[in-house]
């Protein structure tokens, strides 16, 4: 958005009766029937004035229909806000990995960009890429284990904690390694639902892996094997795996011997 250093930004009699209700009730976000129901007009004029404040940099337009307020305080400047971004983003997608875990409290560390698994071929849109929102794009995506929430302001879809630690656990490198999980898992442990993460497990594309990636952590710090998560594993004949690497596989380094229902699992740096 081009904004003109040296040009106010003015308002007409009407734009100044919308810009007083946002300034009174500061919505995050805003639709042309929340200015009509607001000011008490009709949509038609709603969408009019709607378009004048945009145009003047009083808006700013997030996706079709939804749009940020751009009050007194920010100088018509938008300051990046990847929430504000993501909602009412129609593509599917839930914030997850190590952003998830940090807005559930489960890790000290945020990444620099807000982390987002949506489907393949979800084109990033210039707004959300400015904003530092990155985009996941799973092959057999599924929103299971997600849920819409308030978060800073905003309406976004975020993994929850079971479906956060099985896709940290699929996907390492987006949790910091190994050692980024076994931070969020130390944290997680006592709140987790295991009986749901271990049915979720073996409905996810590899939830497996990302069980047993989970177990062996569990075991290495020396915290308890929820039974639902022994139970899940009794009977799976798997090869050895690193808890660092990206394929699951690996053939050689140092083993845990008990892990998994009693088969091998390769701690970090296995490869």
């Amino acid at each position: 958005m081009d904004v003109d250093l040296y040009s106010p930004r003015t308002l007409g009699p009407r734009e100044a009766e919308v810009l007083a209700w946002l300034e009174t009730e500061r919505p995050a976000v805003i639709e042309v029937t929340d200015v009509a129901d607001a000011v008490g007009i009709s949509r038609e004029y709603a969408r009019t004035l709607v378009s004048r404040l945009e145009r003047k940099n009083w808006l700013q337009r997030l996706t079709r229909g939804r749009y940020e307020p751009l009050l007194g305080a920010s100088g018509g400047w938008p300051a990046p806000d990847p929430w504000a971004a993501l909602d009412g983003w129609v593509r599917p997608y839930y914030v997850s990995f190590a952003s998830a875990a940090y807005e559930w409290g489960l890790t000290p560390d945020r990444p620099g960009e807000v982390q987002v698994a949506t489907v393949t071929g979800a084109a990033l849109p210039l707004s959300m890429a400015e904003a530092g929102v990155r985009l996941v794009r799973l092959r057999r995506f599924t929103l299971e284990g997600s849920r819409e929430r308030p978060l800073h302001g905003h309406g976004v879809r975020i993994a929850t904690t079971e479906r956060c630690l099985l896709d940290c656990a699929t996907h390492p490198d987006l949790a910091g390694g190994a050692l980024g999980l076994s931070r969020v898992l130390a944290r997680a442990h006592e709140s987790v639902d295991w009986a749901r993460l271990a049915r979720m497990a073996g409905e996810l594309p590899r939830g497996v892996g990302a069980m047993r990636r989970i177990g062996a952590l569990l075991e290495i710090l020396d915290l308890e094997i929820p039974p639902p998560l022994l139970k899940a594993a009794a009977g799976l004949h798997r090869r050895p795996m690193s808890l660092d690497s990206l394929s699951g596989q690996a053939s050689d380094g140092p083993v845990l011997a008990r892990c998994d229902g009693g088969h091998e699992i390769l701690p970090i740096g296995g490869r």
